[in-house]
């Protein structure tokens, strides 16, 4: 059961604020993933992670052997006091710092692996989920790691499993489970899933999860471990250091690290791993609140302006936008929009760190903004640790002025004032001194052939940029045409945030140049 809590006036669930409150920032998609969809998949950080692995593939062939031949199966594995072997290879893996440590995350304790084996010879046709089988212990099953010993590709291979049955999501707590059957051929279900496990990928199950286990037993390119909790506290794990100083040293993002493939390939972004390979690639992702008030929220955060712009007369084809609607005309809608939890967890798993919108900005019609870069105002120490979230607030027209942006020009340098030869005379005395980087921006596009791409989404969408992604309105087609939308900036805990405009080529104006952004969250403390 999923239980909704109050955060101050923010409504989330419980496994939200398990997320948002999570300093684990290595774990947490993984963590994310587990809660949403019952598992999570990654490849271990070990260098002679191979190495282990081919050896348990040989180990468990050889007990595969023996099983049949001699009653010691299980000593080969287990000691006498009932703890796995910690000198074979299954045991090693069964063991691993970072298996512990992403239990630890997800369960906050520790857990032990345990002898299951006696279960084998029941008839478990009877059950659909781990969790439901009785076993020898008193204590309940917490996790299922199984290893892969094969690149699954066929779907007759594949795990099915039932989406959201681990959070008894589609009354799956109630409804008869001897009657859900994962015949693939004739049954069309939109939440029947499949899991396709890589070579040497290491999958983390929850017990709760519906799925054709039995498959799983029986498939000789598995291996499963089980756990329970360590309630004879066998193991220690080692306290983790939280200090936002250690992040602070981090010079990058997750999404903009240099080694971006080995953390794609750690499972580190968790169901966000295609978000964070086209964020570091283009500059840009996208991706859909679940939240079943997610439309009924901004239809009154629309409403609230629209009504705001009746009552006073105000002309919106003079390319009008609110700042901060929020607390300049009190539309409490407008923040709970930039704080929304489902945000602020993708941008935590995808940056690294926890994410705090500064800003709001609500346009009722296109703002045929000149293409730009938000870090020349808006970016941080170290860099990147900023972005632009745009929502759309009604169905979006293609002659109504979209947002336009160039994929791929994040990467270019960051520029400043004083990158581009400007003083502090010409930023000072120049009525519109903007137009000097528009300047550089447009010659970048022409050397450098980038593209120009127009977002066209429906009502709800929305699309996160890059500090550094050229990003701008398109020409308004047609007059009549509004455009309502949203855009929140957001800046990152454990950084310095400044303004790079006022570094210029002969001195630093310090009070504009270091800023305070203001914390929309602590609005809720």
């Amino acid at each position: 059961m999923i239980f909704i809590c109050n955060m101050d006036n923010a409504i989330i669930n419980i496994n939200q604020k398990k997320l948002i409150d999570s300093k684990e920032y290595n774990y947490l998609g993984r963590f994310e993933k587990f809660l949403k969809l019952g598992f999570c998949n990654f490849y271990p950080n070990l260098k002679d992670w191979n190495y282990l692995l081919e050896h348990s593939l040989y180990e468990m062939k050889a007990y595969k052997y023996f099983r049949d031949k001699i009653d010691s199966y299980e000593k080969l594995i287990w000691n006498n006091n009932n703890q796995i072997n910690n000198k074979t290879s299954i045991g090693k893996i069964s063991l691993l710092e970072e298996i512990n440590e992403l239990f630890y995350t997800f369960f906050n304790e520790a857990l032990v692996p345990t002898n299951c084996f006696n279960f084998e010879n029941k008839s478990l046709n009877s059950y659909k989920r781990f969790s439901d089988i009785p076993f020898n212990f008193k204590r309940k099953l917490k996790a299922i790691v199984i290893i892969s010993y094969k690149e699954i590709k066929d779907k007759t291979e594949a795990i099915a499993y039932y989406q959201g049955s681990n959070n008894y999501i589609n009354n799956f707590e109630y409804q008869n489970l001897n009657s859900i059957d994962f015949n693939l051929e004739k049954r069309k279900n939109r939440d029947l899933g499949l899991i396709y496990p890589r070579y040497g990928e290491i999958i983390v199950l929850d017990p709760k999860l519906v799925c054709n286990f039995r498959h799983i037993l029986d498939f000789e390119n598995f291996y499963c471990i089980f756990y329970k909790s360590d309630n004879k506290k066998l193991f220690k794990i080692k306290n983790i250091n939280y200090n936002s100083d250690k992040y602070k040293l981090n010079s990058h993002s997750f999404i903009d690290s240099p080694n971006i493939s080995l953390l794609l390939r750690s499972g580190i972004f968790g169901r966000f791993k295609k978000n964070a390979l086209n964020f570091n690639k283009y500059g840009y992702t996208k991706f859909a609140i679940k939240d079943q008030n997610w439309i009924s929220l901004i239809d009154n955060a629309r409403n609230k302006l629209a009504k705001y712009i009746n009552e006073n007369n105000i002309d919106i084809k003079k390319g009008i936008r609110f700042q901060d609607a929020w607390k300049e005309l009190n539309i409490r809608e407008i923040r709970d929009i930039a704080c929304h939890p489902e945000i602020l967890i993708a941008l935590k798993i995808l940056f690294g760190r926890d994410p705090f919108p500064f800003q709001t900005l609500n346009f009722p019609t296109g703002s045929k903004q000149h293409f730009h870069s938000d870090a020349v105002h808006f970016s941080s120490k170290p860099v990147g640790f900023m972005c632009g979230v745009w929502i759309a607030l009604e169905d979006i027209h293609p002659d109504s002025g979209c947002l336009e942006y160039y994929p791929g020009s994040h990467k270019e340098p960051y520029l400043s004032s004083q990158s581009i030869g400007l003083n502090s005379s010409e930023v000072k005395e120049a009525k519109a001194p903007q137009k000097f980087f528009e300047i550089k921006w447009r010659e970048l596009v022409k050397n450098k052939n980038y593209k120009s791409k127009k977002y066209i989404p429906k009502k709800g969408d929305l699309l996160v940029w890059h500090a550094n992604l050229l990003h701008g309105g398109s020409r308004i087609k047609n007059p009549s045409l509004t455009r309502w939308s949203q855009v929140s900036h957001y800046y990152f805990y454990g950084c310095e945030y400044n303004s790079p405009f006022y570094k210029t080529t002969d001195k630093i104006n310090q009070n504009l140049f270091n800023r305070i952004p203001l914390d929309l969250l602590k609005l809720y403390s």
